[in-house]
C-alpha cells in the first residue's frame, strides 16, 4: 500500500535499540509493541520532548481498550490492516485519540463519553459512532453521578471543554465506582490528572 505522507524512520527489537533511534529522529509517531512496556519510563520524557504521539501496538485478545499506564494517544490491534494502520498514525499526528475497534468483538465497545460543553457534544459523538462504538454521553458532573452503579461501559472518555478540578473528580469518580475500566482525558498541554491516559 502506497501512503507519500508516511514515511518509514527505524525499527528496533529492543528497547535499547528503541532508545538509541528516538536519539537520532524524532519522529511524529512511534508504534510501540506491549513488549516494550517495561521501557516505558525512559521512553515517555523522550516522546514529550519530541512532542511524538504514542500508538499502542495491542495484542488481539487483548481486552483492554486502553492500557492505563502507557500516555497513548491511540491502540491498535496485530489483525489491523494497512489502511486502518495509515488512517490511524495520521490520526493521531494531528493530536487526535484513535482507539481500534477489535474486529473480533460480538459487540461494539461501550464508550462512557463524559462532556461538559454541548456544543462539542454531537461532533464527538458523531466521531465515536463512525469508528463503530456505542456511545452513551453525559453532560457534566451532574449527569455522571446520574449515571453510576451502571455497566454501561468498556472505557471512558473525558473531553476537554471543563475546568481542570471537574475533569479531575470525573477521573476520581470512574476509578472508585469502575477500577477495571480505562479512563482517556483529552488534555490542554499543560493539564496533568492523575489516574487517567492523557
Amino acid at each position: 500500500m502506497r501512503a507519500d505522507d508516511v514515511r518509514f524512520v527505524g525499527h528496533a527489537q529492543r528497547p535499547e535499540q528503541l532508545l538509541n533511534i528516538l536519539q537520532e529522529v524524532s519522529p511524529h509517531v512511534l508504534l510501540l509493541s506491549k513488549s516494550f512496556q517495561p521501557a516505558v519510563a525512559k521512553i515517555n520524557p523522550i516522546l514529550e520532548r519530541s512532542k511524538t504521539a504514542l500508538l499502542l501496538l495491542a495484542e488481539n485478545n487483548d481486552k483492554a481498550a486502553y492500557m492505563r499506564q502507557l500516555q497513548a494517544r491511540g491502540v491498535v490491534y496485530r489483525s489491523i490492516n494497512g489502511q486502518v494502520l495509515v488512517d490511524a498514525m495520521r490520526r493521531v499526528a494531528r493530536g487526535e485519540l484513535f482507539v481500534q475497534n477489535r474486529s473480533s468483538d460480538k459487540r461494539a465497545e461501550r464508550v462512557l463519553h463524559v462532556c461538559d460543553d454541548p456544543a462539542a457534544l454531537v461532533f464527538r459523538e458523531r466521531l465515536l459512532m463512525s469508528m463503530g462504538y456505542q456511545i452513551c454521553t453525559v453532560l457534566g458532573q451532574d449527569g455522571l453521578m446520574a449515571l453510576m452503579g451502571t455497566d454501561f461501559f468498556d472505557f471512558a472518555l473525558i473531553g476537554d471543554e471543563g475546568s481542570l478540578a471537574q475533569r479531575q473528580s470525573a477521573v476520581r469518580l470512574l476509578n472508585e465506582r469502575h477500577p477495571d475500566a480505562p479512563v482517556i482525558t483529552l488534555c490542554h498541554d499543560s493539564h496533568e490528572i492523575e489516574g487517567a491516559v492523557l
